[in-house]
């Protein structure tokens, strides 16, 4: 069976829904919700808001940078006594 590797964003930083990304757009850049995450594709969605209301757009992933880093658990530390 094959392992799904996560999708990341360009700087390594495992992506989900939920966070807030920068959408590297060439036209703009811009701040955005990631909705979903289509690893597989290589792709997320993400709400933008705009003058028009709320809108689902597509970007891939390596176009986009984590803005608030997911909480990553801190292991214990199993040498100490």
């Amino acid at each position: 069976m094959k392992t799904r590797d996560q999708a990341t964003d360009r700087h390594g930083l495992p992506l989900a829904p939920g966070l807030v990304v920068r959408v590297l757009d060439a036209a703009r850049q811009l701040e955005a919700t990631i909705v979903r995450v289509l690893g597989d594709y290589g792709v997320v969605t993400v709400l933008v808001e705009d003058r028009n209301g709320r809108t689902e757009r597509m970007y891939p992933t390596d176009g986009v940078e984590l803005l608030v880093p997911a909480r990553v658990p801190v292991r214990a530390r199993q040498d100490v006594a």
